[in-house]
């Protein structure tokens, strides 16, 4: 028989403190979301020698990196990793007595306090999402990945608000997913993943008790935006599918184009909620936030769904992984 067994890495300062952890650490956690929130990454773990309160006291701006080995995992043989990518350090907390311990965290966002916390004002003319993406990711020094559509606008004005934010917002609008993972700026259009394959099924034996919450007033079936015509100056109405339940907006737009995109967006956007579920199961490193998958065994709440965030833990040699998903509706 070969053991299953889970094993973790992690760098500091660009050394290797595998086997401290190895010998040391009591708990690690790695939170994998699809969008608007920084992945993380926390170690607790024992400091007998106290060298995280001596020589490897953290500073601001020291980067992390982490990594999860599986071995065995399946079926013998079966060695996956999951890379949780590279981290700024963002919270520590020693407590120091008759054994030291610490908590260590570390999130996704440059070291540069710019990109999250530093005011900033800019206006684009005749410019794309992805432009300006573009501009923030090279201000902050990341690399960006735009994996949807061209979405045009006449203009957009950021005033004094933090880039982060800002992007985050205007991509919301949109119906785009943003996440910062290791040193990368990564925009997606949900709705496109989500009509990608599942890659993996979940039933009801390899879950623990899955909690779900099914807002029973039911999807809506269209939408309809009230805006006002810059150039006729008069009151226009937009409206998409139809049916019983509406979703009704008032939003400043650029023209009938982006009125419907922006109505289309928030439509799906109320809709994604309609039914979310969470559970834990065993680990799965192949597994990642904006994937779907099938729930089997739940009857009338069987279906595709689409992974909201996926948190890997690891105590000792066990490994598993706490999901978050909402039902995949057909988009409007």
């Amino acid at each position: 028989m070969f053991p299953r067994y889970a094993d973790a890495e992690m760098t500091y300062r660009g050394k290797s403190i595998k086997t401290e952890l190895d010998d040391y650490a009591t708990g690690i956690t790695y939170t994998d979301p699809a969008s608007s929130e920084s992945d993380t990454f926390t170690l607790q773990m024992a400091d007998p020698d106290e060298l995280w309160i001596g020589p490897w006291y953290p500073t601001h701006g020291d980067k992390i990196t982490g990594s999860i080995t599986v071995y065995n995992w399946e079926r013998a043989g079966d060695t996956r990793r999951v890379s949780c990518g590279s981290f700024t350090f963002d919270d520590f907390e020693p407590n120091v007595g008759g054994s030291t311990t610490v908590s260590i965290s570390g999130v996704s966002v440059p070291a540069d306090d710019a990109f999250g916390d530093t005011p900033n004002s800019k206006t684009w003319e005749d410019v794309t999402i992805q432009q300006i993406a573009q501009d923030i990711a090279s201000r902050a020094s990341l690399t960006l990945m735009y994996d949807a559509g061209e979405v045009k606008l006449e203009s957009r004005e950021q005033s004094k608000e933090p880039d982060q934010s800002f992007l985050d917002t205007l991509c919301k609008e949109y119906g785009l997913s943003l996440k910062v993972y290791n040193d990368r700026l990564v925009i997606f259009d949900r709705e496109l993943y989500k009509a990608k394959p599942t890659v993996h099924t979940f039933t009801r034996e390899n879950t623990k008790p899955a909690s779900f919450r099914h807002k029973l007033k039911g999807t809506y079936t269209g939408g309809e935006i009230v805006y006002t015509d810059g150039d006729a100056e008069e009151e226009v109405k937009f409206t998409l599918g139809g049916g019983k339940r509406i979703f009704r907006m008032n939003e400043k737009v650029d023209n009938d184009a982006d009125a419907e995109r922006k109505l289309r967006c928030a439509v799906n956007d109320a809709n994604h909620e309609a039914l979310t579920v969470s559970f834990s199961a065993m680990g799965n490193p192949d597994l990642v936030a904006g994937q779907t998958a099938l729930l089997s065994g739940f009857k009338k709440l069987d279906g595709k769904y689409y992974i909201n965030s996926v948190t890997h833990n690891v105590c000792g040699a066990d490994y598993s992984c706490s999901y978050e998903l909402s039902k995949v509706y057909p988009s409007i």
